[in-house]
């Protein structure tokens, strides 16, 4: 009977050692929403809803755990799908102030920073808005990949 007992808690003790800190390392997403590939799914310019098609739909931006993002625009050019931006750099999600702040090199701008206010963000959808040039006004919907 000691032995049973004994083997009982050692595996109990095993398996408890196991589950310790809760969180997989490498999913970062459950501790921070933000992180991970977001899919385009709508696009308002200035409060009009904009027309997208299968194209625009592979449009995604990736956050990462390094604070570097990746961003990736599509369009249709001609009845061409074509990449029309392809942004890298880092970024800072500041929470209090639902802001995501993007640093990047444009070829032909040079340094860039952009401030994308986030409207909404959950574990699978995630809405900001933009200003083009301070003049247009570009809302984006996104879902988790």
């Amino acid at each position: 009977m000691k032995k049973l007992t004994f083997l009982f808690l050692a595996i109990l003790i095993v398996a408890c050692s196991d589950d310790e800190g809760g969180n997989n390392a490498n999913d970062d997403s459950s501790n921070d929403p933000i992180l991970g590939t977001w899919s385009l799914v709508s696009w308002e310019l200035d409060g009009q809803i904009q027309n997208l098609d299968s194209c625009d739909f592979m449009s995604y931006i990736t956050f990462n755990s390094d604070l570097s993002f990746e961003r990736m625009w599509y369009e249709t050019v001609s009845g061409d799908c074509i990449i029309e931006g392809n942004d890298t750099g880092t970024y800072v999600y500041n929470i209090d102030n639902n802001l995501i702040t993007l640093e990047f090199e444009d070829i032909d701008d040079g340094l860039q920073i952009e401030f994308l206010n986030v409207l909404e963000l959950s574990n699978i959808s995630l809405e900001f808005s933009w200003f083009e040039e301070e003049q247009l006004l570009h809302t984006f919907g996104f879902i988790k990949n």
